[in-house]
């Protein structure tokens, strides 16, 4: 059910934030963009008699807040600056996230800035608005699963979600199919969401953003792209309920996840990321932290320098997340570390470094996928598929990496260190 109701009087209900959200997260800047709309609105209306300006829509299930949040503690916190005696059930609550402390500090701050040189008739004006002018949409439903349903069909202003909040949304939407009733759905939600939120959000963006998504690309021999919301079908999973032949192994195979193949939606989706968020932090502390790599070790260590070797360049940092994703994948699928495949996956990531006097990110994608365009490069194979293709891991070991540098670069002395630290490491 939809109803338009002034914003006094949407902020003065019962309203209550869901432990399952993510963290007030607007800036300053959509604070602004706040702000400057309704002041265009209240120009609007001193030209038009009944004037309303619309500012936005919230999803409630039961006055708890599915989708809205953001616009609503932000509305909160200029009624509070606009009168220090308002008070609602958002004011109660005592936000324990470091994120939403520090937006919502930040943000009052902002909005006492935005109204220093202004006069007090203007911030009544204001003030009088929240009754008289301005307006939401609010769509209450009965089921929580209805609730999440209206959420993915809808485009709000504001901070657009990122790719993984996107995911995270359509999951735990997800686990309705699995579990009985709403209020199994909800115990399980608060669960898995408060794992989630105990994860850095920098750290999921980049799992996703320099590993998921480029491995799922490089192992299908395609070039990868930015991971955005139209990217997001690629890590929906199968089903619970899918009827699929393909989707009974998908079942049959959890609790066990491979980078290459499907799991199944719902649950196991916060279980995946944080399994391969671990794998990765594993893989690092192994290469950088055993004595069998020291070589390895001291190129990819970022706090020491290493003479003649600019690791602080954008094409050696690629290089560096190239090999990354490589031993990713390897580990993913074998499950050790083999010293000779280690060193045979960091001399193919890093002779694109020497190969190339500027590397940029077109040129890692076309070495990843291999092929015969790659006539530049040392190497031409496409190591990802014959990680995937390889049945045991000394199948792959006998995958040829040449350590001879191209006629191109031959006479590059840029790079002409790493060249010899490389030479070194195949040695062994």
């Amino acid at each position: 059910m939809a109803d338009i109701v002034s914003v006094r009087e949407l902020l003065l209900r019962d309203l209550c934030i869901p432990k399952y959200q993510r963290p007030y997260k607007w800036s300053v800047q959509n604070v602004d963009n706040l702000l400057c709309d309704i002041q265009d609105a209240v120009k609007e209306s001193e030209k038009f008699v009944g004037f309303k300006y619309r500012i936005g829509t919230v999803i409630l299930n039961r006055n708890d807040i599915v989708d809205g949040q953001q616009r609503l503690i932000t509305l909160t916190l200029l009624n509070l600056y606009l009168d220090n005696e308002f008070s609602n059930a958002l004011t109660k609550i005592k936000f324990e996230n470091k994120v939403t402390q520090n937006n919502i500090h930040e943000n009052y701050l902002y909005i006492k800035e935005w109204f220093a040189g202004k006069n007090e008739n203007e911030k009544k004006i204001f003030f009088k608005a929240m009754d008289s002018l301005l307006e939401m949409v609010v769509i209450d439903v009965e089921r929580l699963s209805e609730a999440f349903q209206v959420f993915d069909s809808q485009n709000y202003r504001g901070k657009s979600l990122d790719p993984h909040d996107l995911l995270k949304a359509f999951h735990l939407r997800e686990m309705k199919h699995s579990l009985e009733n709403d209020s199994d759905v909800l115990m399980k939600m608060k669960s898995v969401v408060a794992k989630w939120e105990d994860i850095s959000p920098k750290d999921i963006k980049n799992l996703f953003n320099k590993f998921l998504f480029p491995i799922y690309n490089w192992c299908r021999q395609r070039k990868t792209t930015n991971f955005t919301s139209k990217s997001i079908d690629v890590f929906k999973g199968v089903g619970e309920e899918s009827s699929y032949l393909y989707a009974k192994y998908v079942r049959s195979a959890m609790p066990h996840f491979q980078l290459t193949e499907q799991f199944v939606s719902g649950e196991r989706f916060f279980e995946w990321v944080k399994y391969y968020l671990d794998m990765l932090a594993c893989i690092k502390e192994n290469i950088l932290n055993t004595e069998n790599f020291p070589i390895i070790a001291e190129l990819l260590n970022e706090k020491n320098e290493t003479q003649g070797i600019d690791k602080k360049s954008t094409g050696f940092k690629y290089a560096c997340n190239l090999f990354y994703c490589a031993i990713l994948c390897y580990y993913d699928k074998f499950g050790n570390y083999n010293e000779f495949a280690i060193r045979k996956i960091f001399a193919w990531a890093f002779m694109l470094r020497v190969d190339m006097d500027h590397l940029g990110y077109d040129s890692v994608n076309k070495y990843a996928i291999g092929g015969e365009e790659n006539y530049r490069y040392s190497n031409h194979l496409a190591l990802f598929p014959e990680i995937v293709n390889a049945r045991l891991d000394r199948d792959f070991l006998k995958t040829k990496i040449n350590v001879i540098r191209s006629n191109d670069s031959a006479e590059n002395e840029n790079w002409n260190k790493l060249y010899q630290c490389i030479k070194k490491i195949c040695a062994k």
